[in-house]
């Protein structure tokens, strides 16, 4: 039978996913220019200070109540689902932050504000994210002995479906990098296309490198399996084969893919096909900061 703690921590995570399905439909596409935020992630957060609120470096005393005040930004253009934690490396017997899990709370995030400016030809899309605030809170620690150094770990849990699409010319050029529109996220991608003959055909070949942000880590969606991405791509109307990803990949930092698509032309045709990848995976990204427990004056 499982534990109320662990019954708490299942309700949150079925609550981040279905409310992420309800914001599936948005594409978010950004265009060159766009801005995807400080760290390359769609969402950063940060904490916040103010009185009572644990920050980096801060000093509490026992016996004081404290809270957890956190500044999470969101620089997707779509509404986003996260799952912020928040925890301590104190025994609970000395109070503090109750549970192993911690304390969670999950919150539909506001999308980012878009504008748009052109110039003659050119487009260019900026984000101003959203700033949403989760407040966490009071905790107090008692009977602690002597002065502490203490941690506070904060975790954010969200769904990431990153959308890259670019246009692929066919024969010409040859061999290109492919100018890529990529929603912001934690996996980007680089991909490079080479055009080969191939009897009354050409056949585009693709290398496609993902690469993942440093500090995080990647999961399938239902949160179950470390370092997996559902994974799809299309060319229409032609069909697109890649040998060593059948509707998803493994990723620990980076990730190269082979595919290929089969384009029958006629003499002299020039074509252009559009290219679109689409991704589907957790982000956990866990941070901790530093802080001092003070014990009463003697």
């Amino acid at each position: 039978m499982k534990s109320k703690k662990e019954v708490n921590s299942s309700l949150l995570l079925i609550s981040l996913i279905a409310l992420s399905l309800l914001v599936l439909g948005a594409d978010g596409c950004t265009m060159p220019g766009g801005r995807t935020g400080t760290s390359g992630k769609g969402i950063d957060f940060s904490l916040e200070g103010g009185v009572g609120n644990i920050v980096s470096g801060k000093t509490i005393q026992v016996g004081d109540e404290f809270y957890v005040k956190l500044n999470v930004l969101n620089y997707n253009e779509e509404s986003k689902s996260v799952m912020i934690c928040v925890r301590d490396n104190i025994a609970e017997s000395f109070g503090g932050i109750p549970g192993e899990e911690g304390d969670c709370k999950t919150q539909t995030l506001t999308s980012a504000e878009v504008t748009q400016q052109s110039t003659g030809i050119k487009t260019t899309k900026t984000l101003q994210p959203s700033s949403n605030t989760f407040y966490f809170g009071s905790y107090t620690y008692i009977d602690i002995p002597l002065d502490t150094p203490a941690k506070l770990f904060v975790s954010a849990r969200y769904i990431e479906q990153p959308k890259m699409t670019a246009n692929v010319q066919v024969p010409i050029p040859e061999t290109e990098t492919l100018s890529l529109t990529q929603t912001p996220a934690v996996i980007s991608a680089a991909i490079t296309k080479t055009i080969h003959p191939k009897q009354n055909a050409y056949s585009a070949d693709f290398s496609i490198k993902f690469s993942k942000q440093q500090n995080v880590k990647i999961f399938s969606s239902d949160f179950r399996t470390e370092n997996i991405s559902l994974f799809s791509i299309t060319m229409p109307p032609l069909d697109v084969e890649c040998v060593n990803a059948k509707g998803y990949f493994e990723i620990k930092n980076e990730k190269l893919i082979s595919c290929s698509a089969l384009a029958y032309l006629s003499t002299q045709e020039q074509v252009i096909y559009p290219l679109i990848i689409q991704l589907n995976y957790g982000v956990e990204d866990l941070r901790e900061f530093n802080f001092v427990i003070k014990t009463l004056p003697s």
